[in-house]
């Protein structure tokens, strides 16, 4: 075999093997990227459902203190 064609042979595993190696690079590092957003936007609907619940309270509470002036 001629010795172009297994330096082009060669050539070409090379970038196959650095291409596979960067798609899986770029899958981890996108991966980590949609993780941390997850995880900051469940902290976010904990923190407005923690709020909920403490107006649903308040207004309990303003309820109950506006029947006892009214009478």
């Amino acid at each position: 075999m001629d010795p172009a064609i297994i330096t082009a042979l060669i050539v070409a595993c090379g970038s196959v093997i650095t291409q596979v190696l960067i798609a899986a690079a770029g899958k981890r590092a996108t991966e980590k990227i949609i993780n941390y957003r997850l995880d900051t936007l469940t902290e976010k609907v904990d923190k407005h459902n923690h709020l909920m619940e403490r107006m649903a309270l308040a207004e309990n509470d303003i309820k109950n203190i506006k029947e006892v002036i009214c009478k």
